[in-house]
């Protein structure tokens, strides 16, 4: 799992825009909010 964890960390230094590192040990509402607020410009776009 340590493996998997570094090659996504590594991913995410490569590409910030495409990738999110968020702190799971966060209290669940605030994680929600976090989330929301990284996803909300993407579900707000027109196609």
């Amino acid at each position: 799992h340590q493996k998997v964890r570094t090659g996504y960390l590594e991913l995410a230094a490569q590409n910030p825009a495409r990738f999110r590192i968020l702190d799971a040990t966060m209290e669940l509402e605030r994680l929600h909010e976090e989330i929301a607020t990284i996803l909300e410009p993407y579900l707000n776009q027109k196609n």
